[in-house]
């Protein structure tokens, strides 16, 4: 996203930042253009962050409750904002969305989504911003100080790694009081926050919790034992990990054809040379059948159906949402207990992969490279794979384990429980 900084600077929706249009575009291309990624970017940060409109400091969480985010974009945080909008939805009646896709320059992958749009609602209410603290005060602007004033404003963020950048305090002034998915994430983010600024951990429902505990597993699947996997092509690929996947699914299956590998591929829109080389390692691997581009709800029952068994070795996590679909589909799961992950990933209703931690190295230049993140132990991961292989009934019993711990701590409800008494939110029966 960081281009559309540049552009929201110096175009329309901040003109007032730069004076008449052939001045703009002269500072544009002489001045800003000439300056290094980094230097724009926190130039950007800092004037856009001057003019942000401000919370209210007397505002009060009230009705109408209204969720901003990319509603429309099948990335990470507009999973984040129609989850919320849904769970909310269904135990209140004044309940709005806002999508802010096309605002900061996103496209809309997913534009079926409906919802009620709220972009008229001026005056009291609640805003929950589904945007991270480095691009909240864009959103914020964009959204406008008549729209933004007398509003409580609540920010919901995402990290994967153990600290954010220090341009995050410039949303933390936009907000009220900041939520956060897991453990890891909440703790991530504490140092960006002004003091005694109210931050809660606010685990992810599944909208689709009922549906997905509803698939039958009490009898064995006919077929192959079947491995699911599934992963974004619009974060970092390598933080995924999916080559560390093929290795150890390769390891599990040697010597023995009686397992499959189902991996879920979306976001095509956001193909690189380096994701198309991963996807033709898998493609590579035998027993691998590759899904490619959006499902929808239904066809994402049928992809969990078809599973004995979950597994992404993703290097990082601010929360692993598949990870608790799949345990509410009644599948154990294998990962990394580390990050967002390590809630969900415990023993008992899951398989935890060893691990050690390591250096940063993101290909993509998404991440900071001075900070940690975890590198999987395959050969553990191959051993929990043959496993399970060994032993369907096992794996089908703590499969049955896993989907009643998830529904009790990630299902719509428990996420409502979390969040009403902070909304002042009347829970309609």
């Amino acid at each position: 996203m960081g281009s559309g900084l540049g552009t929201l600077l110096f175009g329309a929706k901040a003109a007032h930042l730069a004076g008449p249009r052939h001045i703009r575009q002269l500072l544009y291309r002489s001045v800003w253009q000439r300056l290094p990624q980094r230097a724009r970017r926190a130039a950007a940060q800092r004037l856009i962050a001057a003019v942000a409109p401000r919370p209210t400091p007397s505002a009060i969480p009230r009705p109408p409750y209204i969720v901003v985010g990319m509603l429309t974009n099948t990335c990470g945080l507009g999973q984040s904002a129609r989850l919320c909008y849904e769970a909310l939805r269904g135990v209140s009646s004044d309940v709005w969305g806002v999508d802010i896709t096309a605002d900061i320059g996103q496209r809309q992958t997913l534009p079926s989504f409906a919802f009620r749009c709220g972009r008229h609602l001026s005056g009291p209410g609640t805003l929950i911003v589904h945007m991270n603290g480095d691009w909240l005060p864009t959103v914020m602007t964009n959204l406008g100080k008549r729209f933004v004033g007398g509003k409580y404003v609540v920010g919901v963020w995402h990290w994967e790694q153990e600290t954010v950048a220090p341009s995050w305090k410039h949303g933390a002034a936009c907000c009220h009081e900041i939520w956060a998915p897991s453990r890891f994430t909440t703790e991530a983010v504490r140092p960006a926050l002004r003091r005694g600024q109210p931050l809660v951990t606010v685990p992810h429902p599944v909208a689709i919790a009922s549906r997905l505990a509803s698939i039958d597993r009490r009898s064995p699947r006919s077929g192959p034992f079947t491995f699911l996997s599934m992963f974004e092509t619009g974060s970092s690929v390598f933080r995924k990990n999916p080559h560390d996947l093929a290795a150890a699914f390769r390891l599990a299956i040697s010597g023995r054809g009686d397992a499959r590998l189902l991996v879920k591929i979306g976001n095509q829109a956001a193909r690189t040379g380096y994701i198309d080389e991963a996807i033709a390692a898998l493609a590579r691997t035998p027993n691998v059948d590759i899904v490619q581009g959006f499902l929808d709800e239904e066809q994402m029952i049928a992809l969990y159906a078809r599973a004995d068994a979950y597994i992404l070795l993703s290097r990082s996590e601010g929360f692993g949402l598949p990870f608790v679909e799949a345990m509410l589909a009644g599948l154990p799961a294998i990962g990394i207990p580390w990050s967002g992950q390590a809630d969900i990933l415990t023993d008992g209703v899951s398989l935890p992969v060893r691990y050690r931690l390591i250096p940063t190295n993101d290909p993509h230049g998404i991440y900071d490279p001075h900070q940690r993140w975890a590198s999987p132990d395959v050969e553990h991961a191959a051993q929990l794979m043959r496993g399970l292989i060994a032993d369907p009934g096992a794996a089908r019993r703590m499969g049955l384990a896993a989907r009643a711990h998830a529904l009790t701590a990630f299902g719509p409800e428990a996420y409502v429980r979390n969040v009403a008494p902070r909304l002042n939110l009347e829970v309609r029966s």
